[in-house]
């Protein structure tokens, strides 16, 4: 995934966990149309 590229260790693992969240949710979205 390159979205993980985009991670840097700065990020704490909630935030990470939220930006994961949001790009899962961007993707079904993006898969049901």
């Amino acid at each position: 995934m390159t979205v993980l590229d985009d991670f840097n260790e700065e990020k704490s693992p909630e935030e990470v966990r939220q930006t994961l969240l949001i790009a899962a949710s961007e993707a079904n979205l993006d898969h049901s149309n």
